[in-house]
């Protein structure tokens, strides 16, 4: 198994590393820091140090999860769909939806009091109703014996 550790690169994002550090927060503090220490390599160090430690701070911060989502997240996921709705505007039509199936024609609604009718075939009867059934003496409950153990008496009639 050399490749274990390849196949779960995409687990490895809330690995911790370090108390209250996970991966994720690493590659941001590295990716906001680094352009920072290369931008600022020719000031001073009573300049330098604080650039550096807020360029942390920033990165650390992009990355900390609000709402189950990191900042960068919601930031990239608004402005996707900000982009959605200036493409396609606000109407979702059913081709947006994912895993819905496509039909080949669009069907429209009929007015109700247009020039398409109903068509009913002649030939065709309309079924006759249903007689209503009434239940048997059978199927009522009898009424209950003061005395469940007796013996039941025959009915008189």
């Amino acid at each position: 198994m050399p490749y274990r550790m390849l196949e779960e690169l995409h687990n490895r994002r809330k690995e911790k590393v370090a108390v209250l550090l996970t991966f994720e927060h690493l590659v941001g503090i590295i990716l906001v820091v680094l352009p920072c220490v290369v931008v600022s390599a020719g000031l001073p160090l009573l300049v330098r140090a604080p650039l550096i430690i807020g360029a942390a701070l920033l990165g650390l911060a992009l990355t900390l999860d609000v709402g189950g989502m990191a900042i960068y997240e919601h930031l990239l996921w608004q402005l996707r769909g900000q982009l959605r709705m200036r493409m396609h505007g606000r109407i979702i039509t059913p081709e947006m939806l994912t895993g819905t199936v496509q039909s080949e024609r669009r069907e429209r609604p009929l007015a109700v009091d247009g020039p398409v009718q109903i068509v009913r075939d002649p030939r065709q009867r309309r079924r006759p109703p249903v007689p209503k059934v009434s239940t048997p003496d059978a199927l009522t409950p009898a009424p209950l014996r003061d005395d469940p153990l007796a013996e039941p008496q025959p009915a008189a009639d």
